[in-house]
Formats: structure tokens, sequence, C-alpha cells
């Protein structure tokens, strides 16, 4: 009887380590994956309140479809992209409603 309580505890231990071990191991996984947020607003230079969609690129740029353009955050100012007819490349519309990266790279935009 007591060589079987001895061996239970033994795996009880054992069984205890091993999920004590699984979950330091998952929480410290997860501390990876950080997510920072940060709280955009026209005081720090975005031109609408109104966003219809946001993207992120794969060179870390964030971009704004609003209605008055296309806008590109580098973490610190905005960059503003509207119609110019002077301008072929410019946005044919200035209410940006949806934003898609392909893979080379390019920021495709949807306008109305």
């Amino acid at each position: 009887m007591i060589q079987l309580r001895t061996k239970m505890k033994g795996k009880i231990v054992v069984w205890c380590t091993v999920i004590y071990c699984w979950l330091v191991c998952s929480c410290l996984y997860a501390q990876k994956n950080t997510i920072r947020f940060k709280h955009i607003s026209i005081a720090q230079g975005l031109s609408q309140s109104t966003v219809y969609c946001i993207r992120q690129d794969s060179k870390g740029f964030m971009w704004f479809g609003t209605t008055s353009g296309l806008l590109r955050y580098d973490g610190y100012q905005f960059k503003t992209y509207k119609y110019d007819p002077e301008n072929p490349n410019s946005p044919v519309g200035e209410y940006i409603l949806s934003l898609i990266e392909d893979r080379q790279g390019v920021i495709w935009f949807g306008t109305r």
C-alpha cells in the first residue's frame, strides 16, 4: 500500500512538472508576437475621422482609405494621395473603399 502511494505521488509530481513546463513554454512563445497598438486620429494627421479600410503592407507602412483619399502612415507622419488630374498615377476617386497588396508588393485600391 505504501509503495502504491509512493508511485502515485511520483506520477503526480512528474505530470505536474510536465504541465508546468508546457504552460511556461506556451506563455514564452506567445510573448514573441506582441501586438502594439496606437490610436491615430486627426490630431496626428489623419485627414478624416472616417476610415473605410486599413491595410499594413509588406514594408510595414499602414494604408488608410478615407473619403478624402488614400493615406500612407510610416509610424511618424502621413502622406496623402488625392486625385490630381495632372498625375495619371493619382487615385481616380477620393472615396477609397478597399485596399489590397499583391505578391509583388503593389498596393491596389478600390474607389467609388
